[in-house]
């Protein structure tokens, strides 16, 4: 890269500096014909390779009809390259050895340039699996590995329950869980995707009506019941804070975090995915909503400025 060239030149004409100088190189050297001379007192420093971060998304609620997936193309972190390897794995049910037999991709690591393709980071249960899963209100973990051209691995999970009820599909597009300074300013944004329940080759019901998404949020402090119980933690919150909190759209929720922003607190927020005529489970139409949930950890902003000085003790 010429810039990379223009840089290092720059550092060999002031190298003249008391103090070394690390220059990260983020990519091998691109012009062997090329050669910077760096005096004494510089160093070049390769850069660490990239930690990926793998993020399963997929309803947190799945009827029987139809087909569900769960998709990893949201992780980063590959290093530039298509990922080396992918590897799902399925906990929770007998059915889980069926399910990862639909993974598109072998769980081997290839050479470089000839590793998954992102259709090897989408999982599909067909709607017979989902069939025998809501029969038995099985709820499972979906784990997705993958390696990148470093070789460094990383996992994401994501738990599924399945119902035989009609559910509207809500899936989180934002980060369910994160952890962030207890900054006032933060800015926050939460977004979900939000589809009609399907009806799939096994319910010829009647229309369920329009599908809304409702939001609240709050402390984790002021719920009682069990985070398991999404339907319940979201009738304990509080409607949505016109001081810190917008719905930008119906599906979008953003905000600065505000008076949330002491460390230890945790904020909740719930995205109630619904069709009008059921806005609580009704087993007359054997329909229920979707609930989506993120949490964010609030912990001690990072010391200001650069003081050098030891720590005491």
């Amino acid at each position: 890269d010429l810039r990379v060239a223009a840089v290092l030149d720059g550092i060999r004409q002031h190298a003249g500096l008391d103090e070394d100088l690390s220059v990260p190189v983020m990519h091998d050297w691109a012009f062997p014909s090329q050669r910077v001379s760096l005096l004494r007192g510089v160093h070049v420093q390769a850069a660490p390779p990239a930690v990926p971060s793998v993020f399963v998304q997929g309803p947190p609620v799945a009827g029987v009809c139809g087909n569900t997936f769960l998709e990893g193309v949201a992780s980063t972190g590959s290093d530039g390259h298509e990922w080396q390897s992918a590897k799902w794995d399925c906990e929770g049910a007998a059915l889980c050895s069926e399910i990862i037999t639909q993974a598109p991709c072998e769980a081997v690591t290839t050479s470089l340039g000839a590793g998954p393709k992102p259709q090897c980071l989408v999982l599909e249960v067909p709607e017979p699996i989902a069939i025998q899963l809501g029969g038995q209100g099985a709820e499972i973990n979906i784990s997705l590995t993958l390696a990148n051209s470093a070789g460094v691995r990383a996992t994401g999970q994501h738990t599924i329950r399945f119902t035989t009820a009609r559910v509207p599909v809500g899936i989180a597009l934002s980060p369910p869980k994160m952890t962030v300074p207890a900054e006032g300013d933060r800015p926050l944004r939460f977004e979900v995707m939000a589809r009609a329940a399907d009806q799939g080759s096994c319910i010829r019901g009647k229309s369920l009506g329009p599908l809304g998404v409702t939001w609240r949020l709050g402390s984790s402090r002021q719920v009682i019941s069990p985070m398991s119980d999404a339907a319940a933690v979201f009738e304990e919150l509080n409607e949505t804070s016109t001081e810190d909190f917008s719905v930008a759209t119906d599906t979008v929720l953003e905000g600065r975090l505000g008076r949330f922003a002491v460390p230890g607190e945790q904020l909740l927020a719930i995205a109630r995915v619904a069709h009008s005529s059921v806005l609580a489970p009704n087993a007359a139409l054997n329909a229920e909503p979707s609930y989506v949930t993120f949490v964010v950890n609030v912990e001690l902003p990072p010391p200001r400025g650069g003081g050098g000085g030891a720590p005491p003790g």
